[in-house]
């Protein structure tokens, strides 16, 4: 995976995970001022409620 400029580029809608080439708005996004988050429109399975309780308690 690509360095990311900050923690949360790989949850903005914009971030392309499955290639090696860096999306061209995420050369230009400094601190974020590009971010969107990427919307769901499916509930999430148990798996995915599971990761994500487990990375808030790690936060802690």
């Amino acid at each position: 995976m690509s360095q990311v400029k900050f923690p949360d580029c790989v949850s903005c809608r914009y971030f392309i995970r499955k290639t090696r080439r860096n999306n061209p708005i995420c050369g230009s996004c400094d601190n974020g001022e590009f971010y969107e988050e990427r919307s769901r429109n499916r509930e999430l399975s148990d798996n995915e409620l599971m990761n994500m309780f487990g990375r808030m308690h790690r936060d802690d």
